[in-house]
């Protein structure tokens, strides 16, 4: 008679310790799992991504009616801007370069057609950070001499204010910022007794800065090129990126100082800290759950082993090797951890769906599936798991075999 080694595991099993061991590593790693998407989702959309451009802060001082009457321009002195520099919640800082000659903004063929023959004419300024602060992943927001065009960054708020204001007043259709970005702009500089005209074109919306950004290099260009030279560097604007975890003490500078800052953001900041919080918490009961439902599956692996100890010994005293047996239990409870990821991972598969389809009844755009970190984490935890749960039955049938 052929013997049947999944006959004895099954012999030894309890289907109750069973199916709370298993529900129990199934939330565990679905809240795991979870947390850590949340967490990426919620970056997203409160940072999107990594550019320190939507990370920062700008502040600037207040204009009070006696610099309005006495035509004092407000700014940083040096000594200031080295003082905020330094202080421990400060990751980086620049301060902003404002151009110092004449910009005339307008539109082209492009727009003109778009606008119903309408045109667009502004006097404006330009403003540029370091690089560091305005990385894209496409290079676009690049500038070399002899360059004729310009890219630009524009307020989110411009393309806001077009499309519920003036569109509709105008009678004109709305524009999406995909189609605006393929339109070239007008722009004519003037100074230093000379007058040339670029084209520009939209490279990304920000929402943080309510000025046109330009690269710096084309900022120092223009500088030289159309500003008034030998004149004194001066910055109204300080662009500050704050350690999230010392989100009071930039908050106390705020109030300290006096300082302007967009509170929107400001408030965004203490949220994102707050929520951070509560992932982690949720992050950490997750993993201690899980921690528990794993243990919980070797000890119930443990169990049932000692429970058939009697015909595992019989076993190997007819010939069967304590190895063979050994990958038996293995393999049956490896086969049990495999469904319990796939069920979590599907539960997260669906959370995900929902909460997509929740963003975006709100507007909020969101990537359409699980980061790959959270398959990743999964497949590590299956690894260790497996490797833990391997050893301690090799090492039990193997004593078991020893004493018979």
């Amino acid at each position: 008679m052929k013997i049947s080694l999944a006959q004895i595991i099954r012999k030894g099993q309890k289907r109750s310790q069973m199916i709370i061991a298993f529900v129990g590593s199934v939330v565990g790693l679905f809240l795991l799992i979870a947390s850590i998407q949340f967490y990426i989702d919620y970056n997203e959309i409160m940072t999107g991504g990594d550019n320190a451009l939507k990370n920062g802060f700008m502040i600037e001082k207040k204009v009070s009616a006696t610099n309005t009457i006495s035509g004092k321009k407000v700014s940083f002195t040096k000594e200031e801007i080295d003082k905020v520099k330094g202080l421990g919640f400060v990751d980086d800082l620049a301060p902003v370069k404002t151009s110092n000659f004449k910009v005339e903004l307008s539109g082209g063929p492009g727009v003109k057609k778009l606008l119903k023959g309408n045109d667009f004419s502004l006097l404006f300024f330009f403003q540029s950070l370091p690089d560091r602060f305005v990385e894209q992943s496409d290079d676009k927001f690049k500038w070399v001499e002899g360059d004729s065009l310009i890219p630009i960054i524009v307020p989110s708020d411009y393309l806001n204010l077009f499309n519920n204001g003036f569109a509709s007043a105008q009678g004109v259709s709305q524009l999406s910022g995909d189609l605006l970005s393929a339109i070239d702009l007008n722009v004519k500089i003037e100074g230093n007794n000379r007058k040339d005209v670029f084209r520009a074109r939209i490279v990304n919306f920000n929402p943080i800065i309510n000025s046109i950004l330009v690269p710096e290099s084309f900022m120092d260009w223009a500088a030289k090129t159309y500003g008034e030279q030998n004149q004194p560097e001066e910055y109204s604007r300080l662009f500050v990126i704050a350690n999230s975890k010392k989100h009071h003490e930039f908050t106390d500078l705020i109030e300290k100082e006096g300082y302007v800052v967009n509170q929107s953001k400001l408030e965004t900041a203490k949220y994102k800290q707050e929520i951070q919080i509560i992932l982690s918490v949720v992050l950490f009961i997750g993993g201690i759950i899980l921690l528990q439902a794993a243990l919980n599956f070797i000890l119930y692996s443990q169990l049932t082993i000692f429970k058939n100890e009697y015909e595992i010994g019989v076993l190997t005293n007819i010939g069967y090797d304590y190895k063979t047996i050994s990958k038996t239990y293995i393999f049956h409870f490896a086969k049990i951890f495999v469904l319990i990821t796939l069920v979590a991972f599907l539960l997260a598969i669906v959370g995900k769906l929902v909460l997509n389809d929740f963003a975006a009844e709100r507007k909020i755009e969101l990537t359409g599936s699980l980061a790959p970190v959270t398959y990743v984490i999964g497949l590590v935890f299956f690894i260790v798991y497996v490797t833990v749960n391997s050893l301690s039955i090799n090492r039990t049938i193997k004593e078991i075999a020893k004493r018979n």
